[in-house]
Parts: structure tokens; sequence; C-alpha cells
């Protein structure tokens, strides 16, 4: 008992320790950002992301000294991180919008039909841990409504009441897991490199489709040897090396 005591304090103290650690790096990056010193600023920031962190406020800020640092596909792909943690966040809504018009490829989107829009504006209401915590809500709900009907309620009119709308319930949990998992299955990634050729096939000898350029988004489709087929938003495909793109 007493060595099991022991190894808590120590594991206590260890993890004590680590969150200090990572307090000072955090103030250090900070202090170095606000003095104009964003290459060593972002070098701290990702070193605590490389550690296993993260959070909208940390990609936020390394985002902002890529930015600072005319790293633009960088500056992009930890804007749209954040904005995955935090969609709610309006400084990390308007850095992503503005750093996106800096983007050289204006690709017009595919047109949204009024009832998809509804939806998506509807998923965009939570981010996945949102959806996740409603769909817990709701299963809860829906099972005691439910058990209620059987075991507690009385009268018929209120048991079937009960037991229609504890259906409701669980459907509807049902639909929130699905926005959860499709926000976080979403295989979107970065432009890179300043000029991508995008290719027929997977493979160098393909013939060149079209370019694509830092900081603008794509579609992962599908991946094989080095290459990954993607997909932009006016409909367009592809194939472009794995080194050129970082997933979202």
């Amino acid at each position: 008992m007493k060595r099991l005591y022991i190894l808590l304090i120590g594991l206590f103290a260890v993890s004590n320790i680590a969150a200090q650690s990572i307090d000072t790096l955090w103030n250090k990056a900070n202090e170095l950002y606000a003095v104009g010193s964003f290459k060593e600023a972002s070098d701290i920031y990702r070193n605590i992301v490389n550690d296993g962190n993260e959070s909208a406020d940390l990609y936020y800020n390394l985002a902002n000294s890529y930015y600072k640092q005319n790293m633009l596909g960088k500056a992009i792909l930890y804007y749209e991180r954040a904005y995955r943690l935090n969609s709610s966040n309006e400084d990390i809504i308007y850095n992503l919008e503005f750093a996106k018009t800096q983007v050289l490829d204006k690709v017009d989107p595919l047109p949204t039909f009024f009832v998809a829009k509804t939806l998506q504006s509807i998923k965009d209401m939570f981010i996945a841990d949102g959806w996740a915590t409603v769909a817990i809500a709701l299963f809860a709900i829906g099972l005691f409504l439910i058990l209620s009907a059987y075991f507690f309620v009385r009268r018929l009119s209120l048991r079937r009441i009960s037991f229609w709308v504890g259906v409701l319930a669980i459907i509807l949990c049902l639909l929130s897991n699905m926005a959860a998992r499709s926000i976080v299955n979403v295989d979107e990634a970065i432009i890179m490199s300043p000029v991508s050729t995008i290719k027929s096939s997977p493979d160098a000898s393909g013939k060149e489709l079209f370019i694509l350029h830092e900081g603008t988004k794509v579609h992962i489709l599908d991946e094989l040897s080095g290459w990954k087929k993607i997909k932009i938003s006016n409909g367009n495909q592809g194939w472009i090396e794995a080194k050129d793109i970082e997933q979202i």
C-alpha cells in the first residue's frame, strides 16, 4: 500500500511538472510572437503540438506565426484545425477567411441545393465533440422516456407519448452521432507546395490536368504509392504527389 501511495505521488508530480513545462513554453512562445520573433515562436508552438497537445488557441497562434512568415499553406492548415475545434470563434473565422483570400486559386464551388445547404448549416452548429455530447444526452433522454413508458407511467395516452418521444430522441441521437462522425472523418488537406501539378494517373508520366497553388483546400478520395487522388470544390479530380499536401 505504501509503494502504491508513493507511485501515485510520483505520477502526480510528473504530470504537474509536465503541465508547468507546457505553460512555460506557451508563455515563452507568446512573448516571442509579441516582439516579432515569429520563427522562434512557431518552433515552440510546433514543439507543443508534437508533444501530443492540441487546442483551438494553440493551433490559432501557430497559424498566426506561420502567416507572419508568409507560409500561407501552413497558416491555412492550422487555421482549419483551430476551426474544427472551435467553429464559433470569430477571430479564427476571420483570419481563416482572410488567409483564403491570399490563395492564388479561385475555384468556384459547385452549386449547393437548398436542402444540402440547410443540413450543412445545422451540422456547423457544433464541432464533433459537441455533436457527440448531444448524442449522449439524447440517448439518455430517449432511454429514460421509453423505460418510463413501460414501468412508471400509468395513463395509456401518456405512455404512448413518452414512448414515441423517446423513440424520436433515439433517432435524433443516431443523427447526431452521424454528424459527429462525418466531421471527424472528412478527409481534407491543404496544398503545401507553391505549385502542384495534378495528373490523370498516380505516376509522373500521367497527363497534366491542371495546377494548384499553396493554400488551396482539397478533398482526398484515394491514395496509391505516394500519390493521392483529390477533388476540388468545382468537382475537378486528379492525382497529386502525397508530399505536396498535408491532411487537416
